[in-house]
This record gives C-alpha cells, structure tokens and sequence, in this order.
C-alpha cells in the first residue's frame, strides 16, 4: 500500500463502489483469486471468489438455492392462500383467467381496464397508492411474514450471503449482477469507519 493517502470521507455509493472495485483489483493482481470478468461492470466490477482471516468477498450469485429453504417456502405458500374476500383473490379473479398468469381479455398492465379502480373502491383504498396490483386484506401477508421469520437457508447456501463482508466491524455490501447497481450497504456507519475497514481488507490481501 505504500503511503497513499485515503481521502474519502462521505458514505455513498461512489466511496462504495471505489472500495470494492480497489479490493477486487488488489485481489486479482495480487495473485490471490481470479476476478469474476463482465462487460457493464468493468474489468473489476464483479467481485472475485476471496476469503481470508479480515474479510470475504463473493460475485453476485446467478443459482438457485441448494437447501430447502425454497421447498419450504413453497409447501407453506400452496396450503396457505389469501382468503375469498381477500383483494388479491377478487382482483386475481377479475383480471387473470383461471391459470392465474394470462390477462383476460381487455385486460392488462397498461391501463386497459378498471379493475384497480372497481376493487380498491370496494376495501375503500386509495386507487393511486403504491401496491395496487399486491394489496392483501386478510392475514395471508402477515402470516407469511411470520413464517418466513422461522426459516432460513443453511450456512452452506450462497443464495442469501453477502457480496462483501467485514469480519471486525459486521459491514456487510450487496450489490445486483455488478458493483454499483443496487447496492445495498449500511448508511450509519460513518466514512471514516469504511476507510479503516478498507485499509485493513487491502493491507490482509497478501
């Protein structure tokens, strides 16, 4: 590292992107790992395969889960639905033929018909609030948030572990496909404490 100077001290997604893209470098120059290569991400943009005593690092992850956590999920979800006077149910049966993913005629995403309008009127729900294809009047959604709060994938499941993580300090950084998009990082740890955590990854990458 020699004695360059870290100057960044705002938490955004420039200082972010900047870390991790210098991490991932130090990574592949160092010999220790190949970077995961791309095209919108740049040469360093994806992460590598990397771990080591201070941190860990892994690319956006393209599989499927490899627990059964899904299967889980999904046994709940087939005996558990929204209930016959739910919205979901009413506005499902009005939009969708019976296979449930096929509009019915004159229906469609774009305004082609008034069903928000006709079942939001019916549970007294403002037409123009966010959700108006998603809203659940009866318990199924809390049901499922609760159930969902009794499982988790395995330890050896890639499909829920972070992109980077600081062993010392907890940081844990996401990102979707490539560094930068959809980032997803803690706000309230200040600058100063992600460029000690930077310095500290760079300097354990040998």
């Amino acid at each position: 590292m020699g004695d360059l100077a870290y100057l960044w001290e705002e938490v955004d997604d420039d200082l972010i992107n900047r870390m991790m893209w210098a991490i991932t470098k130090k990574i592949a120059t160092s010999g220790s790992e190949i970077a995961v290569q791309g095209v919108l991400g740049g040469e360093y943009g994806y992460g590598a395969h990397y771990k080591n005593d201070v941190f860990e690092m892994r690319p956006f992850y393209w599989g499927d889960c490899t627990c059964d956590y899904d299967s889980t999920l999904a046994k709940w979800e087939e005996e558990n639905k929204h209930d016959d006077n739910c919205y979901q149910t009413i506005f499902h049966a009005m939009h969708f033929k019976d296979d449930g993913y096929q509009y019915r005629d004159g229906h469609g995403w774009d305004d082609k018909c008034d069903c928000v309008k006709i079942v939001c009127k019916m549970f007294k729900i403002n037409p123009n609030a966010p959700g108006s294809y998603v809203h659940c009047t009866c318990m199924y959604d809390i049901n499922r948030d609760n159930f969902l709060r009794t499982i988790c994938h395995s330890e050896f499941c890639e499909v829920d572990k972070p992109n980077f993580k600081h062993y010392n300090s907890g940081i844990e950084i996401e990102w979707y496909k490539y560094i930068g998009r959809d980032m997803d990082y803690d706000n309230d740890v200040t600058g100063d404490e992600y460029v000690k955590m930077f310095k500290e990854c760079m300097e354990s990458i040998k």
